[in-house]
């Protein structure tokens, strides 16, 4: 039988074997899913709107004589404000895209036998290794046929986006386990959320593995179930959680490190390509540093479970902060790309272990 889940998961209201009944389960997540893909292509699309504008006026001008310079180009008004608008966009679209897919992947863990939240990095390694293999695919092909070939790329990838949405919403409609039927959450009690930003039985915040989270009792799993509204009316605040986990000092220590690790993550990932063109990278050797990234991090991403019970969230975030700084400042005296690949082996630490 499925062992009992704790509080804050995802648990079903009945025992039906169909899900083809009433709404089907998850598709709230993939609406917002399909417009945050929709959000991030136009972004990336909205790239190549100068440049088409400048195309277009310079096929379009007839010579004129008179003008001292009929060859100078047209240019695009205001640029740098479209371009940075359409990478804003595209940071939205991500922001919204990143916790819809791990907040669907971590429910659907919860719902199925044999699985549990602590196999998510096993699911997260295939986004990882897709990653490396898109990256590379994209530097070889920009290096090839230039740019456009990114646009292209863009365009394909959402296509089959959605594809693979449709069809995750078929095998969910088509499901006869009632696993996926119409699921009600257990809100996390305040005393629950408590133990879990405490350091002594949990080792910090975290888990480690399924077996040692805290269970909720018999009485409030059943009147879970039997009232599927009681949890909507008893959800906890963002700003609850926040002020949960701010009130013990390892709580407040977690918050400000996981936000300066996704701080410098987030400048290495913007802006490392831009140095490493001063080292005499192409666009197929950036590709090719984003492989070195993934060469690590799908083996700690599916060995993650075993991490967490072996060693804990806090001692695998400090490996992570550790493997960032050493990574960072090697960039700072590597002579060469070569140097580069080896540094960015890891990130496999700093990301996966993050």
């Amino acid at each position: 039988s499925r062992q009992q889940q704790p509080s804050g998961s995802i648990h079903n209201s009945n025992n039906s074997n169909s899900n083809s009944g009433g709404s089907c389960w998850g598709v709230g997540r993939l609406k917002v899913l399909s417009f945050s893909i929709l959000l991030g292509t136009c972004a990336i699309l909205g790239h190549a709107v100068p440049s088409l504008y400048t195309q277009y006026y310079q096929t379009t001008t007839t010579y004129n004589p008179t003008h001292h310079h009929p060859q100078q180009q047209v240019q695009f008004p205001y640029e740098l404000t479209w371009q940075v608008t359409m990478r804003c966009i595209y940071a939205l679209s991500l922001a919204i895209m990143a916790p819809c897919l791990d907040g669907l992947a971590l429910a659907h863990l919860d719902c199925i036998d044999g699985a549990s939240q602590a196999d998510f990095g096993k699911e997260r390694m295939y986004g990882a290794a897709f990653w490396g293999i898109g990256s590379l695919c994209a530097g070889v092909g920009i290096d090839r046929f230039g740019f456009g070939f990114l646009y292209v790329m863009t365009v394909l990838t959402a296509v089959v986006s959605y594809v693979a949405i449709g069809v995750y919403l078929v095998g969910l409609r088509r499901d006869t386990t009632g696993a996926f039927a119409a699921a009600v959450v257990v809100p996390p009690s305040s005393s629950s959320l408590l133990v879990t930003v405490g350091e002594e039985d949990w080792n910090g915040i975290g888990y480690l593995g399924a077996e040692q989270q805290r269970r909720p009792t018999t009485s409030s799993r059943n009147t879970s179930s039997s009232n599927p509204t009681g949890g909507e009316n008893n959800k906890t605040s963002a700003m609850q959680l926040f002020s949960l986990i701010c009130q013990t000092g390892y709580g407040k220590a977690l918050l400000f490190f996981v936000f300066a690790l996704a701080v410098g993550i987030s400048i290495v990932d913007n802006l490392a390509f831009i140095f490493f063109d001063t080292l005499g990278s192409s666009n197929t050797m950036n590709g090719l540093t984003v492989v070195f990234t993934v060469i690590f991090e799908v083996p700690i991403f599916y060995l993650a479970p075993r991490f967490l019970q072996k060693h804990g969230p806090g001692k695998l975030l400090l490996a992570a902060g550790i493997a960032y700084i050493v990574r960072v400042l090697g960039y700072t005296v590597a002579p060469h790309m070569s140097v580069v690949l080896l540094l960015e082996t890891l990130h496999g630490v700093s990301y996966a272990g993050g």
